[in-house]
Order: structure tokens, then C-alpha cells, then sequence
């Protein structure tokens, strides 16, 4: 958690609902403190979710207004007319998703109950409150920015962490004695890509007028990647023998990594990933049962790396 971030954004909500109860209270709203809540749960994570749930409360504010004019006509302005209203409400917001309005809007509605009146001065009122809130949260909101260098800063970490899986890869694959092979590699890429990926939609979200998805596209390229290592980890660990085709291999797997980058299209690695399966096909076959076993899983790990770049190359196209 960036803790400094979090206290910024800590200020600016208190600004906004500072900043909205005293416009209220100087319009003369009763009530104000309520515009200054509103603008409290009207800043959300990004710009577009911010925007979103705000025209989802107008609308079902607009209906809350309905439904509430309807009980305390007919049932006057008590308890049980809330209630009823309250079952209403929170049925209609359930069945249409507006999950977000029912606490914020029901809150607006109570001060009719309060006053013990619903007219026009009373409806004005609550619907400016309404406003001056969520336009406070809005105003909020719009200051934030994409943080684009934490997402590349957690795109680098993904990719290093990539590179260190296949030398680790074509270490194992040359050294069947290799104690610390296990797998905790994969489970810490794991956890750092789903990092990103939170930041780059998060990034995605806060940009309303130009957004751009390559963040989000590149790092579920690297996700699918990542499926296609763990397939190379479970066939490297099984293999018992030293092919001749191991050292190849090893050879190859640091090749990928050392080119392992965000501007390469693999497109050479590709080509020389059919050489050297082409070459595997000439080879004479092995002496014995384990070294036939391990070359047919040294074969299976080629054809798992040519995914792992076609995968990429398909990004590219």
C-alpha cells in the first residue's frame, strides 16, 4: 500500500466534504452536514466509476423521490410509512443494480420524515444537497491521475521475474540434481502480475478522455505467458537424464531471456525455435528407455517455449 498516496487522497475527501457542507450551509440547505456525507461516498477508486455512480443514484434518487411522496401520502409521515418506503427502495435497487444508492439516497429521504413535511421547498432541499455532494466528489475524483509510472515499474518487475523463471528453466535442464527447483518463482510472477493488471485498469479507469488499454492488453499477454511456464516448470522437473539435445535447449531458454522484451515481436527466436526442432527431427534416436523419455520431454518443452513466443507474437499482429 503507498501510504502517501492514501493520505492525499485522504485529504482530498475531507476537502470535498468540508468544502460541500459549507456551501450548503451558506446556500441556507438544512440539513447540510448531509451534502458534505454525500461527497464522502461519492469518491470512489476512478474517474469512471466516480461518474457512473453518480448518474446511478440520480436515477434512483429520482425514483426514491416517487416512492417516497407515495407512502407519506397515504400513510403519513411515521414509521411505518419509512419502512414501507425502505422495502420499496432497497427491492428496486437490488433488482436494477443500484446497489451504491440505497444507504446514500435513503439517508436524503429520512430528513422528510424528520421535518414531517414533503413539499416543493423541501424537495429542492434535498435534491440540491444531492447535488452540491456528488459534485464535490466529482471535482475530487477529477484530480487524479493516472500513475503510469507504477504500472511500468510493475511491468519491469513482471518481465525480470519472467527472465529469472527461464534461467532457471534452462539451469535445471543441464543440472537433473538441482535441490531448489520448486516452483515459488511461478506463484511470486503470479501474484506480481495481478498487481499490475490492478494498476493498469486502474490507470485505464481514470483516463475519461483518451484511455488507452495496451497496459491491460500487455500484461494479459504475460498472464497467458505465464500459464505456458508453468506447463515448461512440470517437464523440466521430471526430466532424470542429460539429452544431447539438453544443452540446446538451455542455450535457447537463455536466449529467450536475454531478448526478453516489451519492443520484441520474437520473430527471430521463432524462426530459430523451428530451426532447432528441425535439427531435433535429424538426430538419431536414444540408446536408452530414460533418454528416449527425457528427449520426448525436452521435444514437449520446445513446443511449449514456441507457444510462449507465439503468444507474443500474436500480441504484435
Amino acid at each position: 500500500m503507498d501510504k502517501k498516496a492514501e493520505i492525499i487522497t485522504g485529504l482530498k475527501i475531507t476537502a470535498a466534504a468540508v468544502a460541500a457542507y459549507i456551501i450548503a450551509e451558506t446556500a441556507g440547505l438544512e440539513f447540510s452536514v448531509s451534502a458534505g456525507i454525500v461527497a464522502i461516498l461519492s469518491v470512489l477508486p476512478t474517474k469512471k466509476e466516480t461518474v457512473r455512480t453518480a448518474l446511478d443514484r440520480f436515477v434512483a434518487f429520482a425514483v426514491a423521490l416517487i416512492i417516497a411522496a407515495l407512502c407519506f401520502s397515504f400513510l403519513g409521515f411515521n414509521l411505518p410509512a419509512f419502512c414501507v418506503y425502505l422495502l420499496l427502495f432497497i427491492v428496486y435497487c437490488r433488482i436494477f443494480g443500484f446497489y451504491s444508492a440505497m444507504a446514500m439516497d435513503s439517508v436524503l429521504i429520512s430528513h422528510f420524515l424528520s421535518t414531517g413535511r414533503m413539499d416543493l421547498d423541501t424537495i429542492i432541499n434535498e435534491v440540491l444537497l444531492f447535488f452540491i455532494g456528488t459534485l464535490m466528489g466529482i471535482i475530487v475524483n477529477l484530480t487524479l491521475r493516472k500513475d503510469k509510472k507504477k504500472t511500468d515499474k510493475l511491468t519491469l518487475k513482471t518481465d525480470e521475474q519472467i527472465r529469472h523463471i527461464l534461467i532457471r528453466a534452462s539451469e535445471r535442464v543441464i543440472d537433473t540434481d538441482m535441490k531448489d527447483y520448486d516452483g515459488k518463482c511461478l506463484i511470486k510472477l503470479d501474484k506480481l502480475l495481478e498487481k499490475a493488471r490492478k494498476q493498469a485498469l486502474t490507470d485505464y479507469k481514470n483516463d475519461l478522455i483518451d484511455p488507452d488499454d495496451s497496459d491491460i492488453r500487455y500484461i494479459e499477454m504475460r498472464m497467458k505467458q505465464s500459464e505456458i511456464l508453468s506447463e515448461i516448470y512440470r517437464n523440466v522437473s521430471d526430466i532424470r537424464t542429460t539429452p544431447d539435445t539438453a544443452k540446446i535447449i538451455s542455450d535457447f531458454l537463455v536466449k529467450t531471456a536475454n531478448e526478453y522484451d516489451r519492443e520484441n515481436d520474437v520473430s527471430g527466436l521463432l524462426k530459430e525455435c523451428e530451426s532447432i526442432n528441425d535439427d531435433f527431427k535429424d538426430r538419431p534416436l536414444p540408446k536408452t528407455r530414460d533418454e528416449f523419455e527425457d528427449r520426448a520431454r525436452l521435444f514437449v518443452l520446445m513446443r511449449s517455449i514456441e507457444d510462449f513466443l507465439k503468444i507474443k507474437k500474436e500480441m504484435y499482429k
